[in-house]
């Protein structure tokens, strides 16, 4: 009985008007920080040990170095790539490495900032 008399009220309860949901708005997007730059390293150089070097480098100097391995071609010069077109974040990792060749390259399929491919002619 109990039962049938709640479930009543219940349903009585129902039929108010309930308060209006607030709107939902878009997320507000949250830039990366600068400390937090994320660059990967490729080896393009064919000699064993630069990404590793220059992976140090870059985490000495405050770099999030996020992967590291060999660059599917050989490259003569090393170059760094910007992928989220914020110059200025490739070209502090241009100069970190002694790099002077920065291109704008923008891939968004990249959870990264930057891009370091080590040519022949790094040291």
């Amino acid at each position: 009985m109990a039962f049938v008399a709640s479930f009543v009220f219940g349903l009585d309860r129902g039929s108010e008007q309930r308060p209006a949901q607030k709107q939902k708005t878009a997320p507000v997007p949250v830039a990366v920080p600068d400390s937090r730059v994320r660059v990967e390293v490729l080896n393009g150089s064919q000699k064993p040990g630069l990404a590793r070097l220059a992976t140090d480098r870059l985490r000495d100097a405050g770099f999030d170095v996020v992967f590291l391995g060999n660059a599917r071609v050989a490259a003569e010069s090393s170059v760094v790539f910007d992928r989220v077109g914020k110059r200025e974040i490739a070209e502090r990792v241009a100069q970190t490495l002694g790099i002077a060749r920065v291109v704008t390259q923008r891939d968004s399929t990249r959870y990264l900032e930057v891009t370091v491919i080590l040519g022949r002619d790094w040291q």
